[in-house]
C-alpha cells in the first residue's frame, strides 16, 4: 500500500522564522533547524515522508560529520557525532555500535556497558545497557549514548548518572527523543558548556523550533569531536577532527518514514460497484482499534477534481478473524450519489492512522475504476430546501447525498412540506437510543446510530424531553436509512422524503431493508430509489462529510508514501447484491476531526 504524508513541517524549502533566541529554519522537508552563535539543535520528524535514521557502520568510521553524512553509502541530510571513541587511533567505540543493520566487531565496541539510542522500522529510542538490543531488522542502527542529562523532560542536573566528564565545561553534542518517539533531536555546542547548561540550552532550541518537548537526552562525544552537519545548510562548528562514529536523518521528502512509532495502516481496497467499494484496515500499532478511511473520487488526494467521502473500517469479517487476529476491520462504503451520472470514476481508498499524528495510508488495489452507474428513480415527496444555511445546518454534502436528475423526473415527483430550518432532534432521557427527529409537526424515529451518522446527526445536540411531552407530537414516518436529494437543471435542491403519515399508514411498502417508511412506492428500499443496474438491489445508507476543504485539512495532516500490504489480498469471497443487511459504518463529523488535526503538508512518491 502507498503510505501518504507524514506529519512533517511545510515541506517548501527553507522556511525562516525568527524564534526567540534562536534563527529557525527548515532545510529539508521534515528537518528543523535552530541555531544560535553558540549551539544549534536539528528536530527530525520520524513521520514525515522519506525520513530514516542511520548510525555508522564500521567501515565508515573516521570521517567529520560532513564526510560521513556526503559519502555514497549513507547520503544523509543531517548528521552529528556520537559515542566516546579512541582518539586517535579511530579502531573502536566505548559503547555499542552497529550501522546499516550489521554490528561492529565485538572487539571494537562495548568496552563501557552504558545505555545506547536505537533506531529500526517503527522504533526510535534510548535503552538501558541492562537490555541486549534485538538482531537486525528489528534494530538495524545503534550508537552508545553517555551520560543521561534529560529525563521525563527535566534536567538530571546535578545528579548525572556516569562519570564526571559530564560536570565540567567542554563543547557538547547530545542525542534526544520526544516523549512519543516521534521527534529525534541532535544537538552541537560551540561554547564550552557543564551539563546543567548543556540540559537547559537542548530544552530551550526545542521550544525555539516549536516542537515538543525533549523527553530524554543523553551526553555524546564532545570538545573537538562535537560537529554537525545539515544538507543545505554545510558543516556547523565543524573542527576538522575526523570521528568513529555518527548518527544522521536522511530526509528525501517522499518515501517510506521507517523509525515512525506509529506505523501506517495496511488494507486492501477490494472492490468497487455501483453498490459499494468493500475492503478492509488495520493498523499495526493499534490491531484492534476500527479506523476511519476516506474515498477520493476523480482523483487522488488534493487533485483539484477529487470528492472525499469517509468510512469506518470495524465491520465484521470472518476472513479477516484469523489473518488479522480480530475481525472488525472490513468496509463496505456505499456510492456518493453524484456519482451516479452514467460516467466511469477513479476511486482511491485511505486509511488514518490509529494514532493522531502517524502516517496514514492509501490501500493496497487503490485506485480502481468504478464502472458507469445509471441513475436511479428517486421515489417519494420532494420537499425543497430553502436556503444554503438550511442546506449546511443540515451538513448535507452535495456530492454524496445529491442525486442529479432530469427535470422530468424531478417535477414527476409530487411537492410536500419545505425543509426550512436545521434539525431538531428530541431523546427520551430513560430510552437508551431512542432518538427522535421533530418534523413536519411530527416526530420521526431514527432506528440506529448508523442512521443518525448517516444523516449527519453526530454533531447536532439533541434535546432531553419527557415521556410525556414526546407523546404530545403524533408519530410521523420513520426516517429513511440515508439522505437523498436530488436536483435537477436548476440551483433548488429538494429532500427526497416519505408522506408525513403514521409508519403503518403508508399506501406503499417500505421496501426490504425499510425503516418502516410510510408513503413510499412498493419495492422502493430504504434509500428511497429503485436501482436501475443490472443488479437492481437497493442501496444502502451512506454518510459523508459535506466539506471537500474539511477533508483536505485531514488527509493533509499526516501522509507518508509507499506501498505495503498483509500476505495475501484476503479477499472477500463475493459481492452479493443483497447489501438490506450490511451496516455501513461512518466516522465522527469532520468538523470534530479538523479540530483534531495539525494542518500539515506532505511529501509525494508514487
Amino acid at each position: 500500500m502507498r503510505a501518504l504524508f507524514g506529519g512533517s513541517a511545510l515541506f517548501a524549502a527553507l522556511l525562516s522564522t525568527s524564534a526567540r533566541g534562536a534563527d529557525v529554519t527548515q532545510p529539508r522537508p521534515g528537518l528543523t533547524l535552530a541555531r544560535t552563535g553558540s549551539d544549534a539543535l536539528v528536530v527530525a520528524d520520524l513521520c514525515a515522508a522519506g525520513v530514516s535514521v542511520r548510525a555508522t557502520s564500521y567501515d565508515e568510521r573516521k570521517a567529520t560529520p560532513s564526510q560521513w553524512a556526503q559519502k555514497a553509502s549513507v547520503q544523509a541530510e543531517a548528521a552529528v557525532n556520537a559515542d566516546f571513541f579512541d582518539f586517535p587511533g579511530w579502531t573502536l567505540v566505548n559503547g555499542r555500535a552497529r550501522g546499516a543493520g550489521v554490528d561492529w566487531p565485538a572487539d571494537k565496541m562495548l568496552f563501557e556497558k552504558r545505555g545506547y539510542w536505537e533506531f529500526g522500522p517503527s522504533r526510535a529510542g534510548w535503552q538501558p545497557a541492562t537490555l541486549d538490543p534485538p538482531a537486525a531488522p528489528v534494530v538495524t542502527e545503534i550508537v552508545g549514548a553517555h551520560n543521561v542529562i534529560i529525563k521525563d523532560g527535566k534536567s538530571q542536573a546535578p545528579d548525572f548518572d556516569g562519570d564526571s566528564v559530564i560536570l565540567t565545561a567542554h563543547r557538547r553534542t547530545g542525542i534526544g527523543v520526544s516523549a512519543d518517539h516521534r521527534y529525534l533531536y541532535l544537538f552541537v555546542s560551540n561554547a564550552s558548556l557543564g551539563g546543567a547548561a548543556m540540559a537547559s540550552a537542548m530544552l530551550a532550541r526545542a521550544a525555539d523550533a516549536g516542537f515538543p518537548q525533549l523527553d530524554l537526552a543523553t551526553n555524546e562525544d564532545g570538545g573537538g569531536s562535537s560537529q554537525m552537519f545539515v544538507a543545505d545548510v554545510g558543516p556547523i562548528f565543524e573542527t576538522g577532527r575526523p570521528v568513529n562514529n555518527h548518527l544522521g536523518v536522511l530526509a528525501k521528502g517522499t518515501g517510506a518514514a521507517t523509525a515512525c512509532p506509529f506505523p501506517a495502516p495496511l488494507g486492501w481496497l477490494d472492490s468497487v460497484s455501483c453498490e459499494s467499494a468493500v475492503g478492509w484496515a488495520q493498523s499495526p500499532g493499534v490491531p484492534a482499534k476500527a479506523l476511519r478511511g476516506v474515498l477520493a473520487f476523480d482523483g487522488a488526494v488534493f487533485a483539484p477534481d477529487a470528492k472525499y467521502v469517509d468510512f469506518n473500517a470495524d465491520e465484521a469479517r470472518e476472513d479477516l478473524c484469523k489473518a488479522l487476529g480480530s475481525c472488525e476491520h472490513g468496509f463496505r462504503a456505499p456510492i456518493p450519489w453524484g456519482a451516479f451520472d452514467g460516467q466511469p470514476h477513479a476511486v482511491h481508498a485511505y486509511a488514518f492512522n490509529a494514532v493522531e499524528g502517524g502516517p496514514n495510508a492509501e490501500l493496497s488495489g487503490s485506485p480502481k475504476t468504478l464502472a458507469p452507474c445509471a441513475t436511479p428513480v428517486p421515489i417519494g415527496r420532494k420537499r425543497r430546501i430553502v436556503s444554503e444555511a438550511v442546506l449546511k445546518s443540515w451538513n448535507f454534502s452535495t456530492y454524496s447525498d445529491v442525486l442529479h436528475v432530469t427535470d422530468a423526473v424531478l417535477e414527476a415527483l409530487p411537492d410536500d412540506a419545505d425543509v426550512t430550518e436545521a434539525p431538531h432532534l428530541v431523546r427520551v432521557a430513560d430510552v437508551a437510543g431512542e432518538l427522535m427527529l421533530i418534523d413536519r409537526a411530527s416526530r420521526r424515529l431514527v432506528p440506529s446510530s448508523v442512521v443518525a451518522r448517516n444523516w449527519h446527526f453526530e454533531a447536532t445536540p439533541a434535546t432531553i424531553t419527557s415521556p410525556a411531552e414526546l407523546a404530545a407530537w403524533p408519530v410521523g414516518p420513520t426516517l429513511r436509512a440515508r439522505p437523498l436529494l436530488v436536483q435537477g437543471s436548476g440551483p433548488e435542491r429538494y429532500l427526497v422524503d416519505d408522506a408525513n403519515v403514521p409508519p403503518d399508514v403508508g399506501s406503499g411498502g417500505a421496501g426490504q431493508g425499510g425503516s418502516g417508511h410510510a408513503g413510499g412506492a412498493a419495492g422502493a428500499g430504504a434509500s428511497g430509489v429503485v436501482g436501475t443496474n443490472a443488479c437492481s438491489c437497493t442501496l444502502p445508507g451512506f454518510s459523508t462529510r459535506p466539506s471537500e476543504g474539511a477533508w483536505l485539512a485531514i488527509l493533509g495532516a499526516s501522509f507518508l508514501l509507499r506501498k505495503r500490504g498483509r500476505p495475501g489480498r484476503m479477499r472477500r469471497a463475493s459481492t452479493r447484491c443483497s447489501l438490506r443487511k450490511a451496516q455501513t459504518r461512518v466516522s465522527s463529523s469532520a468538523s470534530t476531526l479538523v479540530d483534531r488535526v495539525e494542518r500539515r503538508a506532505f511529501g509525494w512518491k508514487h
